[in-house]
């Protein structure tokens, strides 16, 4: 049963936050930060900013070893939340990793597979807006981000998770999104 002190409307729709965590996910520039900070907003839950922002903003480069340490370092920010938007998980880590490298991090993979997927929605941003230059962003090309779009669908895929593809502009990303949490977490 949900007590009243774990349920909140907007608009149309009632959320049950006993634990519930929303990931967004997605290629770079897909507007993942945007849809993060207005669902957190109309949703009252707090907003775990991409870390991977903060560490590389002062670094002229990286190498396999810092994305590993951005993961880590999420990971602990992670546990100490039970309800919250999450501005990427290790999903991003992991395909970032993988893409870049060739090659799987034990460190991201064991990130991964700890998940509790139960309570866990993923809501997968899709490539359909427009890029917008950023200094951390490695991928311009729309055909490059689709590639990357079809990882994440990929690595969902292969797990229990619950997840959706969020696309459109910005009032029909954000509908969708409230729609699914919903869904999920009613």
């Amino acid at each position: 049963m949900i007590s009243s002190s774990s349920r909140l409307r907007v608009g149309a729709f009632y959320f049950n936050f006993d634990r519930m965590l929303i990931v967004i996910t997605g290629p770079e520039s897909s507007g993942k930060t945007t849809l993060g900070k207005v669902l957190a907003d109309r949703l009252n839950l707090p907003f775990r900013a991409e870390f991977a922002r903060e560490y590389l903003s002062s670094k002229s480069s990286y190498n396999a070893s810092d994305i590993e340490n951005i993961g880590q370092t999420q990971e602990l920010q992670d546990k100490s939340l039970t309800s919250a938007i999450l501005d990427t998980d290790s999903s991003v880590l992991k395909i970032w990793y993988e893409h870049r490298y060739k090659n799987n991090s034990p460190i991201l993979d064991n990130y991964w597979g700890n998940y509790d997927f139960a309570n866990r929605v993923y809501l997968l941003c899709y490539p359909d807006i427009p890029w917008e230059y950023d200094p951390l962003r490695e991928h311009r090309e729309l055909n490059q981000r689709i590639t990357l779009f079809k990882k994440y669908e990929k690595l969902l895929s292969s797990v229990n998770a619950r997840w959706h593809i969020i696309k459109g502009q910005r009032q029909q990303r954000i509908q969708t999104a409230l729609h699914y949490c919903e869904k999920y977490f009613l």
